[in-house]
């Protein structure tokens, strides 16, 4: 029968009926489909709020104290500061330090609805591969709403998303899902100049946020191979317009990368911990790892000690590596029977491959770096679902089942994330032979004016290598002050200023010696500290405060005075100068 035959058997007889009033054309004007979506998404998002609760106006933590927002003098930073090398994620916390200053809890509102969006995406991506891959209507959506949900819900997304410091992640994964979605749902046929456009801007947003998601191109290839009249390359050459544009940009992006490599401290050949093989060998066994913790999410650790394998014999390289092989290999011999499988296993390889690779990157392991991969492992768990003998009501308990763990697993997680003291004592916990989760926790200690827990965290480290061990002694002299062990601080503070002889350790040194009454000895300390940077405030903050003690105010008021020079919104310059003029305004 001709398609000509089937329309006119398919085209519904003309019935002339009296129109509606116009306030029931109104009414129907939001159709149901509509309102159902719309409620599955607001319903989503008010399960990854429940999720992420206890994070949500958890203080900063780790990197989130050095980034400009926290900073006291926040306001006074000119647009440049706040927009760095990557500018679209510096605008997003520039909005946020406008709506709520240094509180967190914007930073983290703003993270999750980013987060909630990525999800979004990954449940069109997936319900469009389902559809490719002739999964009925309805099991197809179901799936595609689970691993949407999945991705939402994981713990092992936490740190991508109560780390504040993580919005990169967030917001190029936003970017370019987004133009993932765009080269998906385009019209059958070649792909047009307009929608190469609009792809190549979304890509070109993402890829500035972070660098990671420049291997979108090749997930593009992959899609044609594998869905475009499948397992063949006709669908790359029908598409030609958005790979020759994107072969292009790439030799540009190949550029700007190498020369990124040589000033950054944390990744690059450069480094000295271990080369780029040592590196390598190692990335086997943290794959599986991150592999392990997608299925099983125990054991979770912001700062994992991983040792380095320097050979494919050490430390069990060679076995990880003989298995990611079989597994690469089976993925590509069932690539017919297990299509969906298949395809979201070299997904989640290609998108693992800018962090686990061959560039070396200080921190061997890291849960972040699963936030963009795990779309891949999702895709793996569609077809598994996706081919369920179950019936939908079943699988759908069945599913439902294990997002309700996974989303008490998150809420659980997140605890972690509540601020700098939990952090760092889960990360101790979790990874006792990691030096800077031993100082990081010393430091907290300090601050919540647990004296003892902080020197004994200090002592712990007392032979060890340390990168910064004049900050480590400035640190542990502050501990031992606090306890109450004054001559220990003194000489401890004393080998952090041999080893270092700047402004921030003559100011510490001289915070103890005031302490111990030795007035003439810290206000020599803080002559040399002015010397060697005359803009560091706790200099002159110090100097107030004993100058204050000892009954000239009016010499104090002109030190605090120098501290409002450098930065205008001190709040412990103000509070000092608020103190004087409503003594001086008392007498």
């Amino acid at each position: 029968m001709s398609s000509k035959s089937r329309r006119k058997i398919g085209s519904p007889r003309k019935v002339e009926v009296e129109a509606p009033p116009r306030e029931h054309v109104k009414a129907r004007q939001v159709p149901a489909s509509w309102k159902l979506w719309g409620g599955g998404i607001v319903l989503a998002f008010l399960a990854a709020l429940a999720a992420y609760a206890p994070a949500l106006h958890g203080a900063f933590v780790f990197d989130d104290e050095h980034m400009p927002f926290a900073a006291p003098n926040a306001a006074q930073f000119p647009v440049r500061v706040w927009i760095g090398a990557r500018p679209l994620v510096g605008i997003t916390y520039f909005l946020n330090y406008r709506m709520g200053g240094a509180q967190p809890f914007w930073y983290h509102l703003t993270s999750l609805i980013l987060h909630s969006i990525v999800a979004l995406f990954v449940f069109l991506i997936v319900r469009k591969i389902l559809e490719f891959a002739a999964i009925p209507r309805n099991r197809g959506l179901l799936t595609a709403a689970f691993c949407g949900l999945l991705f939402l819900l994981h713990p092992l997304q936490t740190e991508a998303v109560s780390y504040i410091s993580s919005r990169s992640e967030n917001l190029s994964l936003a970017l370019a899902f987004a133009a993932w979605v765009v080269f998906l749902y385009r019209p059958e046929g070649p792909i047009h100049w307009l929608r190469v456009f609009a792809v190549l801007v979304l890509f070109g947003a993402g890829a500035a946020s972070k660098e990671h998601v420049a291997v979108l191109p090749a997930i593009l290839l992959l899609t044609d191979y594998y869905w475009n009249t499948g397992f063949s390359f006709a669908g790359i050459r029908k598409n030609w317009r958005l790979y020759s544009v994107m072969a292009v940009g790439a030799v540009a992006a190949g550029a700007f990368f190498i020369s990124y490599l040589r000033i950054e401290q944390t990744i690059g050949f450069h480094m000295k911990q271990f080369t780029w093989y040592q590196y390598f060998f190692t990335q086997f066994r943290v794959l599986w790892i991150y592999m392990r913790l997608f299925v099983l999410p125990i054991g979770q650790c912001a700062d994992y000690f991983i040792q380095v394998s320097r050979t494919p014999f050490e430390h069990g390289a060679i076995f990880a590596m003989i298995a990611l092989l079989a597994a690469v290999v089976a993925a590509f011999v069932w690539r017919r029977r297990y299509p969906i499988a298949s395809y979201g296993f070299f997904v989640a390889l290609i998108f693992f491959a800018p962090t686990s690779s061959i560039v070396p990157i200080k921190d061997l392991a890291a849960e972040r770096r699963v936030y963009l991969p795990m779309i891949g492992l999702v895709l793996v768990c569609a077809e598994f679902a996706a081919r369920s003998k179950a019936k939908d009501w079943k699988l759908a308990s069945a599913l439902a089942a294990i997002l309700l763990v996974f989303g008490i697993a998150t809420w659980n997680r997140n605890q972690v994330w509540t601020g700098p003291l939990p952090f760092w004592a889960d990360v101790v916990e979790k990874s006792p032979e990691q030096d800077r989760a031993r100082l990081g926790l010393g430091i907290q200690y300090y601050r919540a004016h647990r004296c003892n827990d902080s020197v004994r965290q200090f002592e712990l480290l007392a032979g060890h290598t340390l990168e910064d061990r004049a900050g480590y002694l400035s640190d542990y002299a502050l501990a031992l002050d606090c306890a109450g062990r004054e001559k220990d601080a003194i000489k401890t503070g004393a080998e952090a200023m041999e080893l270092r002889p700047d402004a921030a350790s003559f100011a510490y040194q001289a915070l103890l010696l005031a302490k111990s009454g030795d007035v003439p000895g810290a206000m020599a300390l803080l002559d040399r500290a002015e010397r060697a940077n005359g803009n560091y405030i706790p200099t002159f903050i110090e100097r107030g405060d004993i100058l204050l003690a000892t009954g000239a105010t009016n010499a104090a008021l002109e030190q605090f005075k120098r501290v409002l020079a450098i930065d205008p919104h001190n709040p412990s310059a103000l509070r000092a100068i608020a103190m004087i003029t409503q003594g001086s305004g008392a007498q």
